[in-house]
């Protein structure tokens, strides 16, 4: 007996390379981005090290990237993979790439693992999908995180 695996979107990067509205304007390793979606698990697109404490240093509330799925689909989960495994994010989806965090819906949260299924509660239909990082993990006397592989799932 075969099973069908569920068909997923391919997704490029929309607009900025790094959601960052809280940041400082500098880049946030912005030229990895493209990393987070090549289909090598092995590569990353990792945060800055930040000094003090997981939640950014104190600094902002979080940073992510925002995928282009081409034209609105109807999504069930969204499958995130890790080289840094203990990460807290939120999927969010959002009809402006370039919008407010708060224009941004979430729809999933939770812990990132290794490689960990985040599924919507319902399908969900939108063309953006924001992985919005909400807390990093110890990373050599400091705290980052990154996202290794993105795959968005279709609903149904």
């Amino acid at each position: 007996m075969s099973t069908t695996p569920p068909r997923v979107f391919a997704a490029r990067l929309a607009g900025l390379p790094v959601f960052d509205p809280q940041g400082d304007g500098q880049p946030e390793n912005d030229r990895q981005a493209p990393l987070s979606y090549d289909g090598n698990p092995s590569t990353a697109w990792k945060t800055l090290e930040y000094r003090g404490s997981a939640a950014f240093g104190n600094l902002k509330k979080g940073v992510g990237i925002v995928y282009d799925l081409g034209s609105p689909k109807s999504l069930s989960a969204v499958t995130v993979s890790s080289l840094q495994p203990g990460a807290a994010l939120e999927i969010r989806t959002g009809g402006d790439p370039h919008g407010t965090l708060d224009s941004f819906t979430p729809v999933a949260s939770g812990t990132v693992r290794n490689a960990t299924d985040f599924t919507f509660s319902k399908p969900v239909t939108s063309r953006y999908v924001l992985v919005w990082i909400t807390g990093l993990v110890p990373s050599n006397g400091s705290f980052s995180g990154d996202l290794a592989e993105v795959v968005v799932h279709a609903a149904g």
